[in-house]
């Protein structure tokens, strides 16, 4: 059971990296854009950190929810990419959330208790 939550941890830590290298790609050097870029990826670590005291303290159930929570996140954000991007950058996005939606496909949303 860790391995898998240590495999989507990975999975949702590869997503937010595409989602900031497409923003900081996307935006360039404008400062409010740079602020965003920060904000965000200062949320993610902090979730990023959140999973790892609930794996630490062998409550996977809820690390789960927080990756997940962090996978749909990026899945709105990957599934409609700017038309500014490149292509190495678009073909990476594309593959990215081609495996979010495979992990949706095998792991089905589960409704709130």
């Amino acid at each position: 059971m860790k391995v898998r939550l240590w495999t989507i941890a990975a999975i949702a830590g590869a997503a937010a990296l595409a989602i900031g290298f497409a923003a900081g790609a996307r935006f360039g050097d404008d400062t409010n854009q740079l602020r965003e870029s920060y904000f965000a990826t200062a949320g993610h670590t902090r979730t990023y950190v959140s999973i790892a005291r609930y794996l630490r303290k062998d409550e996977p159930a809820e690390a789960l929810r927080l990756v997940d929570a962090m996978i749909a996140a990026g899945a709105s954000r990957l599934s409609e990419p700017s038309s500014k991007l490149d292509r190495q950058t678009r073909t990476y996005v594309d593959e990215s959330f081609a495996v979010v939606q495979e992990y949706g496909r095998q792991y089905p949303a589960r409704k709130a208790q």
